[in-house]
């Protein structure tokens, strides 16, 4: 067996960027109500508000926004003088 090694390298003019397609998570209706909020992104990107905080990086303004969200969700079910456990 051979230990050489081979690669596949694509022609700049056969490659092609492929954006990724954009998650919406939160939509708002024309008439003001919330048409959807996905809670499953929402939450995942508030985690990720807490790490990016404690790495001392800027945190993008989604990361804010579902880390609010997430806030006044739970001051809401949970009341204004409890907490979650």
């Amino acid at each position: 067996m051979s230990n050489d090694e081979a690669y596949l390298e694509a022609l700049p003019q056969n490659r092609h960027e492929v954006e990724a397609p954009e998650v919406v998570w939160a939509s708002i209706a024309d008439d003001g109500r919330s048409a959807i909020i996905r809670w499953d992104i929402v939450e995942t990107y508030a985690v990720e508000f807490d790490i990016w905080r404690e790495e001392g990086k800027q945190i993008p303004e989604t990361l804010l926004f579902c880390k609010l969200l997430t806030l006044v969700r739970d001051q809401e079910r949970y009341g204004h003088t409890t907490h979650p456990s």
